[in-house]
Protein backbone atom coordinates (compact mmCIF):
# COMPACT_ATOMS: atom_id res chain seq x y z
CA UNK A 1 0.00 0.00 0.00
CA UNK A 2 1.17 3.67 -1.05
CA UNK A 3 0.93 6.15 1.74
CA UNK A 4 -1.06 9.07 0.30
CA UNK A 5 0.34 12.63 1.26
CA UNK A 6 -2.57 14.39 2.42
CA UNK A 7 -1.49 18.47 2.91
CA UNK A 8 -2.25 19.70 6.34
CA UNK A 9 -4.23 22.21 4.81
CA UNK A 10 -6.88 19.45 4.32
CA UNK A 11 -6.84 17.88 7.27
CA UNK A 12 -6.82 21.13 9.38
CA UNK A 13 -9.05 23.75 7.16
CA UNK A 14 -10.43 25.72 10.57
CA UNK A 15 -6.75 26.51 11.43
CA UNK A 16 -3.98 28.66 9.33
CA UNK A 17 -1.24 26.08 8.34
CA UNK A 18 2.07 26.21 7.17
CA UNK A 19 3.81 23.06 4.88
CA UNK A 20 7.32 21.81 5.32
CA UNK A 21 9.53 19.13 4.21
CA UNK A 22 10.44 16.30 6.55
CA UNK A 23 13.82 16.92 6.04
CA UNK A 24 13.13 20.65 7.22
CA UNK A 25 10.78 19.30 9.90
CA UNK A 26 13.36 17.21 11.63
CA UNK A 27 16.18 20.29 11.06
CA UNK A 28 13.45 22.52 12.85
CA UNK A 29 12.52 20.25 15.99
CA UNK A 30 16.22 19.66 16.55
CA UNK A 31 16.85 23.92 16.38
CA UNK A 32 18.95 23.64 13.41
CA UNK A 33 16.81 25.14 10.75
CA UNK A 34 17.63 28.95 10.08
CA UNK A 35 14.58 31.80 11.19
CA UNK A 36 13.38 29.33 13.32
CA UNK A 37 13.87 28.69 17.27
CA UNK A 38 11.95 25.73 19.58
CA UNK A 39 10.35 27.39 22.29
CA UNK A 40 8.76 24.87 24.17
CA UNK A 41 8.44 21.00 23.54
CA UNK A 42 6.25 18.45 25.91
CA UNK A 43 5.97 15.41 25.81
CA UNK A 44 2.75 13.73 25.50
CA UNK A 45 2.54 10.02 25.08
CA UNK A 46 4.23 6.63 24.86
CA UNK A 47 3.17 3.62 22.95
CA UNK A 48 5.57 0.45 23.02
CA UNK A 49 7.75 1.77 20.00
CA UNK A 50 7.36 5.10 20.38
CA UNK A 51 7.06 8.78 22.53
CA UNK A 52 4.82 11.22 20.91
CA UNK A 53 6.01 15.34 21.46
CA UNK A 54 4.37 18.52 20.23
CA UNK A 55 6.37 21.43 19.71
CA UNK A 56 6.00 25.08 19.48
CA UNK A 57 8.25 26.61 17.38
CA UNK A 58 8.55 30.36 16.40
CA UNK A 59 9.62 31.73 13.04
CA UNK A 60 12.04 34.83 13.87
CA UNK A 61 11.36 36.08 10.54
CA UNK A 62 7.43 36.62 11.02
CA UNK A 63 7.42 36.26 14.54
CA UNK A 64 4.69 33.97 14.37
CA UNK A 65 4.59 30.12 16.60
CA UNK A 66 3.80 26.98 15.14
CA UNK A 67 2.69 23.54 16.52
CA UNK A 68 4.33 20.54 15.36
CA UNK A 69 3.08 17.13 16.30
CA UNK A 70 6.53 14.29 16.10
CA UNK A 71 7.36 10.90 17.51
CA UNK A 72 11.00 8.92 17.33
CA UNK A 73 11.83 5.52 18.59
CA UNK A 74 11.74 5.30 22.48
CA UNK A 75 14.82 2.85 22.50
CA UNK A 76 17.77 2.86 20.45
CA UNK A 77 16.21 -0.42 19.13
CA UNK A 78 13.51 1.65 17.22
CA UNK A 79 15.63 3.33 14.79
CA UNK A 80 13.25 5.54 13.19
CA UNK A 81 13.24 9.27 12.39
CA UNK A 82 10.99 11.80 13.09
CA UNK A 83 8.50 12.03 10.01
CA UNK A 84 9.67 8.66 8.73
CA UNK A 85 6.00 7.87 8.74
CA UNK A 86 3.54 10.80 8.64
CA UNK A 87 4.40 13.91 7.03
CA UNK A 88 5.17 17.50 9.02
CA UNK A 89 1.73 19.89 10.00
CA UNK A 90 2.69 22.70 11.50
CA UNK A 91 0.12 25.11 12.46
CA UNK A 92 -0.04 28.14 13.64
CA UNK A 93 -1.06 29.09 17.38
CA UNK A 94 -0.93 31.62 19.71
CA UNK A 95 -0.19 32.06 23.49
CA UNK A 96 -3.38 32.07 25.97
CA UNK A 97 -2.69 32.54 29.47
CA UNK A 98 -4.62 30.00 31.46
CA UNK A 99 -5.29 29.91 35.44
CA UNK A 100 -4.50 26.63 36.76
CA UNK A 101 -5.55 25.14 40.51
CA UNK A 102 -2.86 23.19 41.82
CA UNK A 103 -3.91 21.08 45.19
CA UNK A 104 -1.56 21.33 48.23
CA UNK A 105 -1.49 19.17 51.48
CA UNK A 106 -2.89 20.89 54.81
CA UNK A 107 -0.60 21.08 57.50
CA UNK A 108 -1.98 19.84 60.80
CA UNK A 109 -2.29 23.06 63.68
CA UNK A 110 -0.57 21.07 66.19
Amino acid sequence: MIPVKVPASALYPKYKTLEISAEDARYLIGGDLDDWEVVEENCHGTSRWEVQYTSIVKNTESGKFYSIDWSRGATEQQDTQPFEYSDPKLIEVEGVEVVKTEWRYVKNDK
